[in-house]
């Protein structure tokens, strides 16, 4: 497997039509297209790089050439893993998601808190006969910034 992507990414050609889909290129250090050329030319990554990526997966949707540049960045952090190289705020995020289902490190209990604070009447699916569910995710749930519109 590693091989067959090994062989994708030397088929870069450097466009740049990567980078310039990616939500992080500009806002933070990452840069697909400069990890697919080191990775190519067996340069050195600095370990927190990959953790950049959100794994949207714009870069291999927008791949001229099929490269896939998205599964070259599961496999840097793959590797960086196995390595022992997780950069702390990783390593608590993983660890809370584990113990406390979401990366916050929040307790479970309080995931509802922001409809009772919004003074939101929602159901539990089991006392219901509706199709309809409202699903909120750990961000909307945990994270304040989200509530803005309470």
């Amino acid at each position: 497997m590693e091989n067959q992507n090994q062989s994708k990414v030397t088929m870069c050609m450097q466009c740049g039509m990567c980078s310039g889909s990616c939500p992080e290129s500009g806002m933070t250090p990452f840069n697909i297209r400069m990890l697919v050329r080191k990775n190519l030319l067996h340069r050195d990554i600095e370990a927190s790089i990959p953790w950049y990526c959100t794994s949207c997966g714009e870069c291999t949707l927008r791949c001229p050439r099929d490269v896939k540049p998205s599964e070259m960045i599961f496999e840097l952090r793959a590797a960086l893993v196995e390595g022992g190289e997780i950069p702390l705020t990783i390593q608590k995020a993983l660890e809370n998601t584990y113990v406390q289902k979401n990366p916050w490190g929040r307790p479970k209990p309080k995931r509802g808190a922001w409809a009772e604070e919004a003074g939101l009447k929602i159901p539990h699916v089991k006392d219901t006969q509706s199709k309809r569910l409202l699903f909120t995710c750990c961000i909307q749930a945990y994270d304040p910034d989200a509530w803005s519109f309470l």
